[in-house]
């Protein structure tokens, strides 16, 4: 199934007019009055549009006919009553208050406020992948929007821009969300009014649900040892699945990292996806593949990462589970068989470098694809604690 359309709101003759496309390809313009809804179909956005005022026309006397919601003829009479002893008329006072509201406002162009956004991230010490993620969606906001000012920036605007792009829900709401820190950042630095960011009226694309890709106890023991003569596919095997570390976190860890008398490995601030520094436990099962190798070890424990290590463990993958390597299946099952021992989403989230909210809708009571529902014991297993 497709995603779900949003339907763009059009306001004409003091009516709410929602305006949509059909699966079929046509438009559909539609309003309820009074219990009576008014539509027409039309081949073009353009068409219906056009269709409006014979839509109102069918109304009746629409030429002094202005349509208000209960809840804004409230606001109507209550605006009026404040206003009667200052002799004022709505439209004057609304004026004041837009002119009250834009003062101090910083007039500045969205290509600056991003330059300025990305570097004070930048600065805070962002992980460079979170660099990346801003700069690239960013840069695409740009393409469009990049000279105008932040504060003429229109909510039916930007979310016509997103709708048009050809890319997946998902990638939509990624966007998205890159759009709304950098301008809740420029409502928080005196370039959009307090409360009039317009990314309210961006809505969120609906995604469909999938099922997070996990590993058995069994696949875990058949990897490790067929990964046995590749070092590194080893490591990385043994990393990914046993510490839950974000893959690219991984190939940024050093030996320095690793703190066998402590029991955990750290993962440093500068090295994580979040800028927050964590402390992952190390488990029985790791700690055997990893006190051989760090007596005298130094420097980043995959050299080379991405051509040397995942490559080669990825075919040895592939060989052995149905469909290859699913991605993140290490971090995936590493969380779903943490929480199912230790019972405590709120430590898990802490050590995943993740949400609590998250987690806890994710990971909790989930199953294997044999159907095997995540258990203690079956967590012991994982981490070799039996």
């Amino acid at each position: 199934m497709g995603e779900k359309t949003t339907p763009e709101v059009v306001k004409k003759g003091g009516i709410e007019w929602r305006i949509f496309p059909d699966n079929r390809g046509n438009w559909r313009v539609y309003a309820r009055i009074g219990g009576k809804e008014y539509s027409a179909n039309r081949k073009t956005r353009d068409g219906v549009l056009d269709a409006i005022p014979k839509l109102m026309a069918s109304m009746g006397n629409t030429d002094q006919r202005l349509v208000l919601s209960l809840q804004e003829a409230r606001d109507f009479q209550e605006a009026t009553e404040l206003l009667k002893p200052y002799n004022t008329s709505l439209v004057t006072a609304a004026k004041m208050y837009v002119e009250h509201a834009k003062r101090g406002v910083r007039r500045v162009k969205f290509r600056d406020a991003s330059k300025d956004f990305q570097k004070e991230k930048e600065e805070s010490g962002i992980s460079d992948d979170y660099k990346k993620t801003l700069k690239g969606h960013l840069a695409k906001w740009e393409v469009t929007f990049g000279e105008t000012v932040i504060e003429d920036l229109e909510g039916q605007q930007l979310a016509n821009w997103l709708r048009a792009r050809r890319v997946s829900a998902r990638s939509r709401n990624n966007s998205r969300n890159v759009l709304a820190t950098l301008l809740s950042w420029c409502e928080r630095n005196g370039m959009i009014a307090p409360g009039k960011s317009p990314i309210a009226a961006v809505p969120i694309s609906k995604t469909a649900s999938h099922r997070i890709s996990l590993l058995s106890p069994e696949q875990l023991t058949t990897l490790l040892d067929a990964c046995k003569d590749d070092q590194h596919a080893h490591l990385f095997c043994a990393l990914a699945c046993l510490t839950g570390i974000r893959t690219a976190e991984i190939g940024r860890l050093s030996w320095e990292d690793v703190q066998l008398d402590a029991g955990f490995i750290e993962v440093p601030a500068a090295k994580a996806k979040t800028a927050a520094r964590r402390l992952v436990p190390l488990v029985p099962r790791l700690r055997a593949i990893l006190a051989p190798l760090a007596k005298d070890a130094a420097g980043l424990i995959l050299p080379k990462y991405s051509t040397c290590t995942y490559l080669p463990f990825s075919l040895i993958a592939r060989k052995l589970i149905p469909g290859g390597w699913p991605s993140n299946a290490g971090r995936h099952s590493w969380i779903s068989y943490r929480v199912a021992l230790t019972g405590d989403v709120a430590r898990t989230a802490l050590e995943a470098g993740n949400s609590p909210a998250k987690i806890f809708s994710n990971y909790r009571s989930v199953k294997l694809p044999d159907g095997r529902l995540i258990t203690e014991n079956l967590a012991k297993e994982w981490f070799g604690l039996v």
